[in-house]
């Protein structure tokens, strides 16, 4: 009994060699953005609402701890998307023709648009050695404004998301990995979202590849 109690001390008391490593880095790499509409079909009102699938970029910095929790700075842009609207939300401020009557409606007018991220994100890194995953999560900073032709919609993508995301850790070499990760962000959208038809739901699916160095 004794003996197990002094076994189970060290356990605590020493550093396993898992646990030891600290570890910033820095990752870079292409992603694909995917984003839905906030709605379709909505005639006479807008026909239809943004979304696209658009490939994009990501960088992120990070530090994991000797206990292998994980601090992430993130920023991630993509292709603007774009869409032909038409409908009694179309501003005629956008330059779109208009019918004789206020209730006829604008268009069509080209509508784009792109999400820009910044997001801090904090989570857990599980695995064993170099390999393993983390799963994060934190607020997001969302940078853009729609367009519709050349008339900027104020208000309407919204300054903050929730951010959720998984990275997978894949070994190269000493100080390199490959890093695939997937991001779901729920962005808290403005109060003119429904003119353009924009959604709250981001997904984005990158591969980067991981640079850094390890210490103790």
């Amino acid at each position: 009994m004794k003996a197990f109690s002094i076994a189970a001390l060290l356990l605590v008391a020493g550093p396993s060699p898992a646990a030891a490593e600290s570890r910033t880095d820095v990752t870079v790499g292409p992603l694909l953005s995917i984003q839905p509409a906030g709605y379709h079909d909505a005639l006479p009102y807008l026909d239809n609402g943004i979304s696209g699938t658009k490939p994009g970029l990501f960088v992120s910095l990070r530090h994991r701890t000797a206990k292998d929790l994980v601090l992430m700075l993130e920023l991630s842009a993509a292709r603007k998307m774009s869409v032909s609207q038409s409908g009694r939300l179309v501003f005629q401020e956008s330059g779109a023709p208009c019918g004789s009557f206020s209730s006829s409606g604008c268009g069509p007018a080209i509508t784009r648009h792109s999400d820009t991220l910044v997001s801090a994100l904090v989570g857990k890194r599980f695995g064993e050695g170099r390999g393993g995953c983390q799963i994060m999560a934190g607020p997001t900073l969302i940078f853009g404004k729609p367009q519709q032709n050349d008339f900027t919609i104020e208000d309407a993508a919204g300054r903050l998301a929730l951010t959720a995301g998984l990275d997978i850790e894949i070994p190269l070499g000493d100080t390199i990995e490959l890093a695939p990760s997937v991001r779901y962000s729920r962005a808290l959208r403005g109060e003119r979202d429904f003119y353009v038809g924009l959604g709250a739901n981001i997904f984005r699916i990158g591969v980067g590849l991981r640079f850094g160095r390890s210490r103790r």
